[in-house]
């Protein structure tokens, strides 16, 4: 067997590398709620605050679909932190 035979393909070695998407977006929808808990905001607070529905908010809250960087930014100004925090 030869070296390059050996060694995995470079997009097999890129793919396990590529972090998981859903591992990013709970982990992320973790520190929103953390930070709106810490604050003692409702959702409803939160989402009137930020301008976007509080059915968005859950979502990110949960970890679910794929946040728009506008939005979230949105909801940290309204958290009053910089977006750098919740990513």
């Amino acid at each position: 067997m030869n070296a390059a035979a050996a060694r995995p393909a470079a997009s097999e070695t890129l793919r396990k590398a590529k972090p998981d998407d859903g591992d990013f977006l709970r982990a992320m929808g973790r520190r929103v709620r953390e930070a709106r808990e810490r604050r003692s905001m409702s959702r409803r607070a939160v989402s009137e605050a930020a301008d976007v529905s509080e059915r968005y908010l859950a979502q990110l809250e949960g970890g679910e679909g794929n946040a728009s960087v506008v939005l979230l930014r949105r909801v940290a100004h309204a958290l009053g932190l910089p977006l750098t925090e919740l990513l």
